[in-house]
């Protein structure tokens, strides 16, 4: 009965408490091996020139955009990203959504942005990437098919271009680890 006459106040503590810097680090300890999947994805598919379109949700819902393609919520690894991005795949030209250790969504058509800043070699994943980044918090990591080159982009802008292992890495290691010293 306690349980059932408090409902909604236990329902905000939870979300209070799961909001914290400190339960936030307990509760993202899967989240190295998905940035480990992430980069390695990421190198793989370089090297093999496939397109990818990785975006890490962080605070911003993409629900919208999750609900419109196809549901996976499977847990991040290296082979399942390169069995979407596969060019046989009918999922390979969509973004891919991953939120903490899962891939929610699959086959994801993105926002294209309206900016001049893009250049133009660059394509429709770039411009998808910026798209999304405008509307949300999301990160963004593009590998480019023609080139095969590794892209960041966060915040309507790209963050990095042509990235290698360490330096992708290091990038995402920083923005999804908060520093405790904040």
């Amino acid at each position: 009965a306690f349980v059932i006459l408090f409902q909604p106040e236990i329902r905000r503590l939870l979300i209070y408490v799961g909001q914290t810097r400190f339960f936030q680090s307990i509760f993202k300890m899967g989240t190295s091996r998905s940035l480990e999947a992430i980069v390695n994805a990421s190198l793989k598919l370089s090297k093999k020139r496939w397109g990818g379109l990785i975006v890490i949700q962080r605070e911003t819902g993409l629900r919208s955009y999750k609900d419109a393609s196809v549901q996976l919520k499977a847990e991040v690894s290296t082979p399942l990203l390169l069995s979407i991005f596969n060019p046989e795949s009918p999922l390979h030209d969509g973004a891919v959504i991953l939120q903490n250790t899962l891939i929610e969504a699959a086959g994801c058509i993105l926002p294209l942005t309206e900016s001049q800043m893009i250049l133009p070699e660059m394509g429709t994943r770039h411009r998808a990437a910026l798209g999304i980044t405008e509307e949300s918090d999301a990160i963004v990591v593009i590998i480019s098919e023609e080139r095969g080159t590794i892209s960041t982009a966060e915040n309507g802008r790209f963050t990095n271009l042509d990235l290698d292992e360490m330096k992708l890495r290091r990038y995402l290691n920083e923005r999804l680890f908060i520093s405790s010293g904040d």
